[in-house]
């Protein structure tokens, strides 16, 4: 895997503009493949998002080194991530500052990402479980902050949190209209502003974001620039979309686009789930919001749009 992290690092980092040999290095060094779900390592090095559970993604190379990259993180920093996911970019904080803090409000990814820290001997790094929204006050100032997910403005908590010179770094917005900040503190309640670009993020769910029962938290967005087609390699058939359609005449708008067909009768298609770099917790956390569903068995079809979100048909009852 060492030669193709050196090549995700030249082509898909460094080939893009990241010149920052602090974030470079720190790439290269840390096993990305730790960082996926089991059966995903194959997929670790591409250039895109990759589904992780809980409704959550591990980010696009490209979107890690630029954060961290604008985070302008030195030895010695102070670091908190908001948004621990599968512990890749709190890894490679660790390697470039000289500590670590990171929050997770689901509680078996950060039980996750703690055992990847142990076992790669990454001991300047704390996890715990709590609402990212509200920054972590007992470890705070924070020389650079760096959060995940998106927000629908920057949480008061978080700018407080840093120290007079501190970054933070953050995804503002719903949806396809999310921007990425930088934050530079100044003052007391001064703040220069730069806006990064476009992307996409999984939503930041806290009493200083949106709230659980938003719609965005069921949302997939992945965190990449452009589309969700663009990041991902979808697999399907002709013939699997036209048995769809007859059984289901309004399938017809989703058709429209390149959609993938996840689950047909209450069986899921693995190829197609390893394929689009999704996971069955992912198909089945939308067939509970959608229609209240427990088991696979119920489903006729689960669909993957092209906007991203999984349309689920379920079965109807005989009789």
């Amino acid at each position: 895997m060492t030669r193709i992290r050196e090549r995700m690092v030249e082509h898909q980092v460094s080939g893009r503009g990241i010149r920052d040999q602090n974030v470079t290095r720190a790439m290269r060094l840390v096993p990305r493949e730790k960082f996926v779900a089991p059966g995903f390592e194959e997929f670790a090095y591409e250039d895109a998002p990759l589904s992780i559970g809980e409704g959550q993604t591990i980010s696009q190379p490209f979107i890690v080194a630029l954060m961290l990259e604008k985070a302008d993180l030195d030895a010695g920093d102070k670091v908190l991530e908001v948004g621990t996911g599968s512990g890749y970019a709190s890894a490679l904080m660790s390697r470039i500052a000289g500590h670590v803090y990171s929050i997770e409000r689901h509680e078996r990814l950060a039980l996750q990402a703690k055992e990847r820290f142990e076992k790669l001997g990454y001991d300047n790094i704390d996890v715990r479980v709590g609402d990212g929204s509200k920054g972590w006050a007992e470890a705070a100032p924070f020389d650079a902050i760096i959060v995940s997910a998106s927000a629908p403005e920057v949480p008061t908590a978080l700018k407080e949190q840093l120290t007079l010179g501190g970054r933070l770094i953050i995804p503002v917005g719903r949806s396809e209209a999310q921007r990425l900040k930088r934050l530079t503190r100044t003052g007391a309640s001064a703040f220069e502003k730069e806006d990064l670009g476009g992307v996409r993020f999984v939503p930041l769910i806290g009493e200083g974001a949106w709230t659980a029962t938003h719609p965005m938290y069921t949302a997939t967005a992945p965190s990449s620039p452009g589309t969700f087609a663009s990041a991902l390699t979808l697999f399907t058939t002709d013939i699997g979309l036209s048995y769809v359609k007859r059984w289901w005449p309004r399938a017809a708008h989703i058709i429209d686009g390149v959609p993938t067909v996840l689950v047909t009768d209450g069986v899921y298609d693995e190829r197609a789930l390893k394929g689009a770099r999704l996971q069955k917790e992912d198909v089945m956390q939308a067939a509970r919001s959608q229609e209240g569903i427990e088991s696979v068995t119920e489903i006729k079809f689960a669909i993957l749009e092209v906007s991203g979100n999984i349309s689920i048909i379920k079965k109807q009852k005989s009789g």
